[in-house]
């Protein structure tokens, strides 16, 4: 008798901390067709098409938990992973210590949880995060682009961030972080804090594909405000390092040559009802890019449009950037859009996008990845990762100087 009193206390304090605490299985799956054509040497056009992923949203697989701990404290974690639609392989690559040593789509050694791996306790005060997060100065390009800053036709201030640079440090999430973020109850206000130590010893000096003392130190910050339809925000972000990619990938720079990489940037939106309104300013400073003189600045920005029609979503952007400095390039770039949305979790979309560069200028729609054949549209959309090899040559698949590019994505989203 005993025994099934005690059984029974057992299982009644079990289901009490179980009924305060949860995980969720989630998901975004997005596979399509994309289609590029780049102004090449000598006037050929180089063409390539194939199955693509994440041309909408990036495709993901996550674990999410929460425990209530009571007295308005919450203790939380979030473990999400990217892939490949077409063929499974992991999307996101070896930055574990905020500087880029390979190709950021590298099926070797790629990161299990490379989107995201935090715990987190949430207080009244605000949430703290332990580990890899999506850093403050990353935040505006997807949130304030029409089309999410992937795909054939994300905006130009997000193509800049993620691919032009890719031989710096990370541009999209910080490892070893340590994130504040404000509290939900400021009255529309919202803001996060990063910091991330190099976890690399002070006397290691740098060399061929591995960080050096002090590399990959981090920080940033993002303050905003969303209210009725208006939603706005600034952001500022600082990697700092010693040593980028290894020779043979992109623009790599001599070992020991700073590198350091900030940007700042702000972007809102305004909900018409009829249609939602979106803009960005961005700007981009990397030292001592490619190892040569100078720095390199990239200034952008993008207007955009998005109009809901019952089930339908049309979607337009233009974008401008330049660089000044160690290059001086100029880009223009139209994105147009469209989804039918069957349910709200699967969509049938179609993305078109084309870039005309001025004054030198090399960024390209869209080129193929590194992994097993398959387009990444999402990470790869800058003429500096060549489809058919680096170099400008007749055989290149590279974006000519002054080249124009043009590509399409058409595919099927679905979340669970």
């Amino acid at each position: 008798m005993k025994k099934s009193l005690v059984a029974l206390a057992v299982t009644s304090l079990a289901g009490a901390a179980l009924a305060q605490s949860s995980v969720t299985v989630y998901g975004i799956v997005d596979t399509g067709y994309s289609n590029y054509s780049n102004d090449a040497a000598n006037g050929a056009k180089v063409r390539q098409s194939g199955l693509s992923s994440s041309n909408t949203i990036t495709n993901r697989l996550g674990f999410r938990g929460v425990e209530d701990l009571g007295g308005g404290m919450k203790a939380k974690f979030n473990l999400e992973m990217g892939f490949n639609g077409d063929d499974g392989a992991n999307q996101i690559g070896t930055n574990t210590g905020n500087v880029q040593s390979v190709a950021a789509n590298s099926p070797g050694g790629a990161l299990v949880f490379g989107r995201l791996a935090f715990l987190g306790l949430e207080t009244k005060y605000g949430e703290v995060r332990l580990g890899r997060d999506i850093h403050p100065g990353y935040y505006n390009y997807v949130v304030f682009d029409p089309f999410g800053a992937v795909g054939a036709a994300a905006s130009l201030p997000s193509v800049q961030k993620i691919d032009a640079f890719v031989s710096t440090g990370t541009q999209v999430r910080f490892s070893n972080g340590i994130n504040y973020f404000l509290p939900s109850n400021l009255g529309g206000v919202y803001g996060q804090l990063t910091y991330a130590p190099s976890e690399v010893q002070s006397n290691i000096a740098p060399s061929a594909g591995t960080p050096g003392g002090n590399d990959g130190a981090a920080y940033g910050a993002r303050l905003g405000y969303a209210a009725g339809p208006l939603n706005v925000a600034v952001a500022y972000a600082k990697v700092k390092a010693s040593v980028v990619a290894p020779p043979g990938f992109g623009t790599a720079a001599a070992i020991g040559a700073v590198n350091n990489r900030e940007t700042i940037n702000i972007g809102g939106s305004y909900d018409l009802g009829v249609a939602k309104l979106w803009g960005q300013l961005a700007r981009l400073e990397v030292d001592n890019y490619a190892n040569r003189q100078g720095n390199l600045t990239n200034k952008s920005g993008m207007l955009g449009v998005t109009v809901p029609l019952g089930a339908h979503l049309l979607k337009a952007s233009y974008g401008q950037s330049e660089n000044s400095g160690q290059n001086q390039w100029e880009t223009t770039k139209l994105g147009l859009g469209y989804e039918f949305r069957f349910s709200k979790r699967t969509a049938f979309y179609t993305n078109f996008a084309m870039t005309d560069n001025d004054k030198g200028g090399r960024t390209g729609v869209g080129v193929l990845s590194t992994n097993s054949g398959a387009f990444q549209s999402s990470q790869f959309a800058s003429g500096f990762a060549q489809p058919n090899g680096g170099g400008m040559g007749a055989d290149s698949g590279a974006v000519f100087p002054n080249g124009k590019s043009r590509g399409f994505d058409v595919g099927l989203r679905h979340a669970f």
